[in-house]
């Protein structure tokens, strides 16, 4: 969820945690050593879970606003976390924009990635490329997966371990859903994808359930 917005509500000890782990108990805590590389489309609570947890963290944020939260709260937690953190920052104002495709790309520096979390713009097409860049027993987080655009992603998923975790969302009158896929060791995550690399350009999530400000 996102910071100051009511969207990742700290675990029992007061921590900030991502939303999918609030939900799923301890299937992150299970998938998810120090060493691992993180990277997700949109600033989040869960950013700053795993810095707190000695992970390495890569966040691709479009809003200066969301950026300059995220920077003093990292600022924060240390000089050790702001050097495990990359901030990239693709400024986009819709799904439409031309600077999606930078936006989505940006995944693929740095990859191979242990945890990659899909929120923020034009989700279905950050899926469909981030799924390419998850190493073997890594993860993909798909927020909001109940949404319609999202009904075929369980099958282009199908080589991949799913846990659905759906229930009120935080901070929202709602029911939500967010789906974690655990890609086995001997996947070949591009096989499926390339059976629906025509949907490319189609289905863009809706952006703005509880997380983001009205106007985009």
């Amino acid at each position: 969820g996102r910071l100051g917005a009511g969207c990742s509500p700290p675990g029992p000890s007061g921590q900030p945690r991502p939303w999918s782990e609030w939900a799923g108990g301890d299937l992150f805590t299970r998938h998810r050593p120090p060493s691992h590389r993180v990277c997700g489309w949109g600033g989040r609570g869960s950013t700053l879970f795993f810095l707190k947890k000695g992970c390495r963290g890569t966040t691709v944020e479009s809003d200066a606003t969301w950026v300059q939260q995220l920077q003093e709260r990292i600022r924060e937690l240390g000089a050790d976390a702001e050097s495990r953190w990359d901030l990239r920052f693709v400024p986009v104002v819709d799904n439409s924009d031309p600077a999606i495709a930078d936006y989505v790309q940006q995944v693929e520096s740095g990859a191979p990635w242990d945890v990659v979390m899909v929120d923020g713009w034009s989700r279905l097409k950050c899926l469909l490329a981030g799924l390419h860049e998850v190493g073997p027993g890594g993860i993909l987080v798909l927020d909001n997966a109940n949404q319609k655009q999202f009904v075929d992603v369980p099958g282009i998923m199908r080589s991949w371990k799913r846990h659905a975790f759906r229930g009120l969302g935080v901070a929202r009158s709602w029911v939500t859903q967010t789906d974690v896929y655990i890609r086995s060791a001997d996947s070949d995550q591009r096989s499926a994808a390339g059976q629906q690399g025509s949907r490319e350009g189609t289905g863009d999530a809706v952006v703005g359930e509880g997380c983001r400000p009205p106007a985009r």
